[in-house]
């Protein structure tokens, strides 16, 4: 399957943190000389630092605690959720128009450009529970990367079909970044996690009227707002050095991101892949620092990130329009 990779210059970055990393050091062995020379005891103002990076990180351990204190509560609410879903697709599957088909399980569940198994840690398919688990801890490098769920759907007829897609991503876990303070100013940690919905245009597409190429196993060019959802976005900037580590956090209990596309136009007896995914970009500076860290944990004590179906709703047949027609036909409501 094709996907888009963005392009990094790996060493160039690695090379700058290592810069940036052994100018820290420096400043930091600097201060502490001036500190010794006035006077002053430095271990003191270390454990000042310490013992506030030590309160943030029990703040969130508690809040971490509450949540797998409820976890069998929380876990018995969303199967039954899940039940009802099922039920619910069952019904709205008679026969009529609008129609509902519910893809209540991916063919696939796969992490892109590449898999990373140190990160990989284990993923499940199953009807109405499907789900991967992912593990971030103390990354060294930056990484840009996804775990997609992936759905098939074909338009069986013979005439051209037009589709609401709907999907979720449900979210278990947590999430945290931390910056160690500097002399001026210290490090940033940055960590961007988002659901998105991807539409592959897989067989029976035709070609392209302008270039001539083949439109199968290429992209749907309409990006739809609904495709993306922003899951959190932390950013720990480390202040002067009389402030402590930033440390930022969230936790999610089994949240929900929607997705979903309106009016997609499928060709008679084509079909189409549907990609929703778990993203993740993190930058870490100074990594091999243990007061500067980045951390994921979708993975440990029942948490997970779940995809538990996609819903295809089937709008009209539009029985024997063109491909222009069926799109002009949209276009005029």
């Amino acid at each position: 399957m094709k996907s888009g990779k963005i392009p990094t210059d790996q060493s160039s970055a690695n090379s700058r943190r290592q810069i940036t990393s052994h100018r820290r050091r420096a400043a930091a062995a600097m201060v502490d000389s001036v500190l010794e020379k006035a006077g002053l005891d430095g271990s003191k103002f270390r454990k000042l630092v310490a013992q506030d990076q030590s309160a943030l990180r029990a703040d969130f351990a508690k809040e971490r605690a509450v949540a797998a204190k409820n976890m069998r509560a929380s876990t018995a609410t969303f199967r039954s959720a899940m039940t009802a879903r099922r039920q619910a697709a069952k019904l709205l599957g008679a026969p009529f128009i609008p129609a509902i088909v519910s893809l209540d399980k991916p063919f696939l569940i796969w992490q892109l450009p590449n898999p990373q198994l140190n990160i990989f840690i284990d993923s499940h398919v199953e009807s109405m529970n499907s789900f991967v688990r992912v593990r971030v801890g103390d990354p060294t490098e930056s990484n840009s990367t996804r775990f997609v769920f992936f759905f098939l759907w074909s338009n069986e007829t013979d005439s051209f079909a037009v589709v609401n897609v709907r999907s979720s991503l449900i979210v278990n876990g947590g999430c945290s970044v931390q910056a160690k303070s500097g002399i001026f100013s210290g490090a940033v940690q940055t960590l961007n996690v988002n659901a998105s919905l991807a539409i592959i245009r897989w067989f029976g597409w035709g070609t392209d009227p302008v270039t001539g190429t083949s439109n199968d196993q290429t992209r749907h060019p309409d990006f739809q707002p609904t495709h993306r959802q922003t899951i959190t976005s932390l950013r720990a900037e480390g202040g002067h050095i009389f402030q402590g580590a930033s440390f930022k956090s969230q936790s999610f209990s089994f949240e929900q991101f929607a997705l979903s596309h309106r009016q997609l136009v499928v060709p008679n007896r084509a079909s189409v892949v549907f990609q929703v995914s778990l993203e993740l970009l993190y930058d870490p500076e100074d990594g091999l620092d243990l007061e500067n860290n980045i951390d994921v944990d979708f993975s440990e004590r029942g948490s997970a990130v779940f995809c538990p179906s996609l819903e295809v709703e089937v709008l009209t047949p539009l029985s024997g329009l063109t491909a222009n027609q069926a799109i002009n036909s949209l276009i005029l409501e």
